[in-house]
């Protein structure tokens, strides 16, 4: 079951996660045109060993889109938001598709929260 949030910059953002909050943190970012939902048969298994957190990107499945896209790079600022929110001070992140650059632009803009990172099938940081 998703849970939501809102962040800071009034966009709510809907995830979800399992996992014990004590394991290390591993956020899972889709790409164009999906959602948390398409990491559903990996999630449980993840679970075992990470807190697991998958949300939904602005405008992409149940999160809201209040503030048009300028670029891939205010994904990765709502993701810093989105992590502020859950209180979550570190983070290895897994961009799948396009979210292989939104997570690219999340390491270089904040390495401090930044544990690791892992692309998947990435597109690049120009995007498409």
């Amino acid at each position: 079951m998703k849970k939501q949030i809102q962040l800071s910059n009034q966009e709510t953002y809907a995830y979800m996660q399992a996992g014990e909050t004590n394991q290390p943190v591993l956020v899972l970012v889709h790409g164009n045109m999906s959602s948390s939902f398409h990491f559903k048969p990996i999630f449980e298994s993840l679970a075992k060993t990470y807190h697991v957190i998958a949300p939904d990107l602005r405008g992409f499945g149940d999160s809201s889109y209040h503030a048009p896209l300028e670029s891939l790079h205010d994904l990765a600022d709502d993701l810093k938001l989105f992590l502020e929110a859950l209180k979550i001070e570190k983070a290895s992140l897994a961009g799948w598709s396009t979210g292989g650059p939104i997570v690219l632009s999340f390491a270089a803009r904040f390495s401090a929260v930044t544990e690791k990172i892992i692309l998947i099938e990435s597109a690049s940081l120009k995007g498409y």
